[in-house]
């Protein structure tokens, strides 16, 4: 449509849809960028610092890869592991010897801490499901 200005394109009818669905990509580009920025920028960091905070415990006795794991893993807004995996894969790179370490809280290595955070995640979330369903059900009822 070369006689078309871009507003005139944009609120056409015919292309409207493909403009509102390209339109959607790009914000959703935007939110994974924005979304990502801290997880890369964590990964960035670590690769720079000195090889010794990886091997520094914090008061609970937790290396730096047992709080990522309680962070990472226990944040149900994370739904991208591939990134996950990378940020854990970093901390694992720089200080192998921290998955033979057990966690000063829970006493888990740090296969269990994932497995035990992946079920607790899971179980709050179809715990959640399960009460909205609940009120969903009350409110038909009434």
């Amino acid at each position: 449509h070369p006689d078309l200005t871009i507003y005139e394109y944009m609120t056409s009818s015919s292309s409207s849809t493909a403009t509102t669905t390209i339109l959607q990509q790009e914000i959703d580009k935007s939110r994974n960028i924005i979304y990502l920025e801290p997880f890369q920028v964590l990964k960035l960091i670590l690769q720079a610092s000195d090889k010794r905070a990886c091997r520094t415990y914090n008061h609970h006795n937790q290396l730096p890869l047992h709080c990522a794991i309680d962070t990472l893993m226990l944040n149900s807004s994370i739904t991208d592991y591939h990134i996950v995996c990378q940020v854990l894969y970093t901390y694992i790179s720089i200080y192998p010897e921290a998955l033979m370490t057990r966690d000063g809280k829970s006493k888990l290595y740090p296969f269990a801490q994932i497995m035990a955070a992946t079920y607790k995640s899971n179980t709050k979330t179809n715990g959640n499901n399960k009460a909205q369903q609940q009120q969903q059900q009350q409110q038909q009822i009434q």
